[in-house]
């Protein structure tokens, strides 16, 4: 059985925990609010490009990608992670769904360049022998900016319009509610007109000055980089919801602890205290030693 001194030190480290988990705990929940709620303007932004590629589209006879593309037999696949631990098995799901993805397309007859974006992933794909050819890190008190999309964009776009890539691919945890997520993969490029979400337009037909071609072009450019942010975003979720959930039952295991420990403390203390009482009595001569 602990003594009383034991239980009292138990009792100080979990309470200096405590605040640890409140501060980690209110961090995930505000990353997670402010990445949902980015998603959504994001989702509203991109409907509204869909709505202007459309317009363009009219006008084209034939569209085309932004540059002309030369088939080749590689491609890219982006890991998205996390960069910091504390979320249960977010980054072991989404590594085991990439090398499903890999294989898939090593049978496929392609090469593949993996990337990674965060610390945390970097280090699982590295212990479950991922070759990867570049390494990126995410943000640690935050969600992930756009400028990082739409450099990932600009350079999977560079490369694809050169020949060197045939597909740039992502995979990342998917975001489906409080605490829940699926892996899940996109191509990001080349973008595909034809799978443009069906809808009624949302705006009467305007008037078109801007040379077709051009104005397509900037809108297949902008809806790359949208993919990419939407993918960053929706893993951001992900991983913040997964980290407060996982740090909220911490809390309140540590909430029952200290609970626990401050009645068994008192308990003991009592105890402590009545045993003086009996020994002082017996001193005294007041009561007689059994």
């Amino acid at each position: 059985m602990e003594s009383i001194e034991q239980v009292r030190a138990r009792l100080e480290n979990i309470r200096s925990i405590e605040p640890i988990l409140v501060a980690l705990r209110t961090i995930a929940l505000s990353s997670l609010r402010i990445a949902l709620k980015r998603l959504e303007n994001v989702n509203l932004y991109h409907a509204q490009l869909v709505q202007v590629l459309r317009l363009a589209l009219v006008h084209l006879p034939l569209h085309r990608s932004p540059t002309a593309h030369q088939r080749c037999n590689r491609c890219a696949l982006l890991i998205v992670g996390s960069q910091r631990g504390l979320c249960g098995p977010f980054t072991s799901t989404i590594v085991a769904a990439s090398e499903q993805t890999l294989r898939e397309l090593w049978e496929a007859g392609l090469g593949v360049e993996v990337m990674v974006l965060g610390e945390r992933t970097r280090r699982e794909a590295h212990r479950r022998g991922l070759e990867t050819t570049w390494e990126g890190a995410l943000p640690v008190t935050s969600v992930p900016p756009f400028k990082m999309a739409a450099d990932l964009a600009a350079r999977g776009l560079r490369r694809y319009e050169g020949g060197e890539l045939e597909a740039f691919y992502a995979i990342y945890n998917r975001y489906l509610g409080a605490g829940r997520y699926e892996p899940r993969g996109v191509t990001l490029i080349p973008f595909e007109p034809d799978h443009l979400e069906e809808g009624e337009p949302a705006w009467s037909p305007p008037i078109v000055e801007t040379d077709p071609q051009s104005l397509y072009d900037q809108v297949v450019k902008q809806l790359v980089e949208l993919s990419f942010y939407r993918v960053l975003l929706a893993s951001a979720a992900a991983e913040q919801s997964a980290r407060f959930q996982l740090i909220e039952g911490a809390s309140q295991n540590s909430r029952r602890l200290i609970e626990e420990l401050t009645l068994t403390y008192h308990t003991a203390r009592q105890g402590a205290v009545t045993q003086q009482m009996l020994e002082l009595a017996v001193s005294a001569g007041l009561i007689r030693k059994e």
